[in-house]
């Protein structure tokens, strides 16, 4: 008999992206509702000069992420395994990849590194200074 899956809800906001609703501790309590194992929190990575602030966090928000997600983490231990994540665009004219934004973090000195960095498809394009 195989066993049992193991199901993670795997990309999710919170509402610093602007496009999602709830804090991270609601969604952990309705992952639990669901018999999920747990749940990714993967917000669009901060980039620089404000490039797209309209849909993700600004770099100086990433130390609130990651004490939303913490504060969940801690209130679900042992019930919903909850990880802090990073969806990561790809930034055409800058080069940037998802390693590129996580090492962009790490050289603000933001907070803790995620967990899980999602790369995503889309190509966000930084407009060009003449």
């Amino acid at each position: 008999m195989p066993p049992a899956p193991l199901l993670y809800e795997s990309h999710c906001h919170t509402p610093l992206c602007k496009h999602a609703r709830g804090e991270p501790i609601e969604y952990a309590a309705a992952a639990e509702r669901r018999g999920l194992k747990g749940i990714v929190f993967t917000c669009h990575c901060p980039l620089p000069d404000g490039i797209s602030l309209s849909v993700r966090m600004a770099p100086g928000q990433y130390d609130r992420y990651i004490a939303m997600v913490a504060e969940a983490r801690e209130r679900f231990a042992g019930r919903v395994d909850v990880r802090l994540g990073l969806e990561s665009d790809y930034l055409r004219n800058a080069g940037m990849t998802s390693l590129a934004n996580i090492s962009m973090l790490e050289r603000m000195r933001c907070g803790a590194r995620p967990d899980i960095a999602m790369p995503h498809t889309r190509c966000v394009t930084r407009p060009r200074l003449t």
